[in-house]
């Protein structure tokens, strides 16, 4: 089960129920804007732009006891108010590092975090440099205290303060495209249960 959560005008968080089609989600997690200045001598500066985390799911099913919650959540969207995206609601960790790790650390596997509240053994983990330039997933093959190890060696370097989360869970989207899929129609023919709209959803979180 999937979630979607925002903040509304009452300071309130409100939480919309999800359920995703057989097609599942798919993300890409760097889609990097390029533009190109050229100097006076004919020479060309890449300047590097947002990095983009985009996220598309082809089908999002929203039961009909969720639908006025998900209508209410897309009056906010549309304005640009930022939301949250968890494929699972149980993998929702989002800290940072307390200290620096990474390859060219005496221990490449290990990681210090601010907070491990919410992370356990196994699970995967997103970790990226505040530069926005290194990212990379790691999977949670102990953990003591704030100590993570990872069934790898870490490929880059990462400094105090970046950011480490849930790989599957999304703290800050803002809406890019949001249909609904047959309108009118409130059974699915791949839901065995009855009463879900459907919708298809694109979202992109700017870093």
């Amino acid at each position: 089960m999937g979630q979607i959560s925002f903040t509304n005008d009452a300071g309130n968080t409100v939480n919309i129920s999800f359920k995703v089609g057989i097609q599942g989600e798919t993300f890409k997690p760097m889609a990097l804007d390029r533009n190109v200045n050229r100097d006076g001598n004919g020479g060309a500066e890449i300047i590097l732009g947002s990095l983009d985390w985009e996220l598309n799911i082809p089908t999002l099913f929203i039961s009909e006891d969720q639908y006025n919650k998900f209508m209410g959540w897309f009056s906010y969207a549309i304005r640009g108010v930022p939301f949250s995206v968890a494929m699972d609601t149980s993998n929702v960790a989002n800290t940072t590092l307390s200290a620096a790790g990474g390859c060219s650390e005496s221990n490449p596997n290990n990681l210090q975090v601010t907070s491990a509240t919410g992370i356990s053994t196994g699970d995967r983990l997103f970790v990226r440099s505040a530069n926005r330039f290194y990212y990379e997933d790691i999977k949670v093959a102990n953990l003591v205290s704030t100590t993570i190890t990872t069934d790898w060696g870490l490929m880059n370097d990462y400094d105090s303060g970046d950011t480490i989360r849930h790989y599957r869970y999304f703290p800050s989207m803002f809406l890019d495209d949001l249909q609904e899929l047959n309108a009118g129609r409130t059974n699915a023919l791949d839901l065995t249960a009855e009463g879900y709209r459907r919708f298809s959803l694109k979202c992109k979180e700017k870093f």
